[in-house]
């Protein structure tokens, strides 16, 4: 904010957006946010309402932050549902778009098709498409 209240000249502010990311071999990703804010001189993007989809894989959280070539934090009812059907649910995440994974530093619950788990932390690797949930765990699987 400057001093008289209003957007800082170093901020640009935007709603509806609407982006995509292109690489080599074509789109590698593409979402979208109610509200986002650059900040010109760090690069950081601070983005509400948030929902990215890579590849087979959607993302959803109410606030994401990062910049250019750094993982980006995922925080606030944080959802990521998976090609399989899988749906993640935490309150906080990294999401890495080079590496390809996402990281949830504390609780989380995966659930399936008749499957529950919930763990103390999880890793995820969306390219092989693996889900490592860490201790201590709690596991519910329903019979077909």
């Amino acid at each position: 904010m400057s001093a008289a209240g209003g957007p800082s000249p170093d901020q640009v502010r935007l709603v509806g957006v609407r982006y995509e990311r292109f690489e080599a071999g074509g789109r590698t990703h593409h979402g979208r946010a109610a509200e986002a804010a650059l900040e010109r001189g760090t690069r950081q993007v601070v983005a509400s309402a948030v929902e990215i989809e890579v590849r087979d894989t959607k993302l959803r959280a109410d606030r994401a932050a990062g910049r250019p070539g750094a993982p980006i934090l995922l925080e606030g009812s944080v959802e990521v549902v998976d090609g399989a059907g899988r749906v993640l649910r935490t309150e906080r995440a990294e999401w890495d778009p080079d590496a390809a994974t996402i990281d949830a530093p504390g609780p989380v619950s995966v659930e399936g098709e008749n499957f529950r788990v919930a763990g103390a932390s999880m890793h995820m690797e969306l390219e092989r498409e693996r889900i490592d949930v860490a201790g201590p765990v709690s596991a519910t699987v329903r019979s077909r």
